[in-house]
């Protein structure tokens, strides 16, 4: 991945439900120096049935408000992320110390 630009992740209630109906978060180019994601730790997580629990910045997009039904479900969203949890063993676990 790119590490100047914004990562993008479509979150949707079940796995490949399509971008239509996911919520966008974003990590940022500023934001994940202060961080420890490792993309190829995250991948197991992509199209799976893990709960995601995402911190971070709520805004308001309004560039994509044209879209909404068809590349998203709304203009909201997490930007930056400042925390990636998944759910293990019915406990959330912080994704950084994965890595």
């Amino acid at each position: 991945m790119d590490n100047a630009v914004d990562w993008h992740i479509y979150l949707t209630a079940s796995p490949n439900q399509g971008i239509a109906n996911a919520i966008i978060v974003e990590t940022t180019p500023r934001v994940r120096p202060n961080h420890h994601w490792d993309k190829a730790k995250l991948d197991p997580f992509v199209n799976s049935t893990t709960q995601v629990r995402i911190t971070g910045w709520l805004l308001y997009d309004w560039e994509h408000i044209d879209v909404i039904g068809s590349q998203r479900a709304t203009v909201w969203e997490v930007h930056p992320i400042t925390k990636i949890e998944v759910m293990q063993n019915r406990t959330w676990v912080d994704t950084e110390p994965l890595h």
